[in-house]
């Protein structure tokens, strides 16, 4: 049996796999790449190779990129929790 299936299922929605690239930042001045490897309606998941304090309140933009049109971005604020 896996480690996750140990703990239970704690997700409450249906989650989509996918591969944004994003932009995400604490401070205005430093600015940090990632990828969002899904999302749900309640939030994202996000991959970095640096580590992010949970309760960290970030600013992202994730990139959706649509073949030969236009490059979409969406941008908010958002509290880093690790559930």
């Amino acid at each position: 049996m896996g480690l996750l299936s140990s703990h239970g299922e704690r997700r409450q929605h249906l989650r989509f796999p996918v591969k944004l690239p994003l932009d995400y930042w604490e401070a205005p001045d430093v600015l940090t790449g990632g990828l969002v490897a899904d999302i749900s309606e309640a939030g994202l998941c996000i991959h970095s190779v640096y580590p992010i304090e949970i309760g960290a309140e970030l600013k992202i933009r994730v990139y959706v990129v649509v073949p030969e049109k236009v490059i979409l971005s969406s941008q908010d604020v958002f509290l880093f929790v690790n559930r």
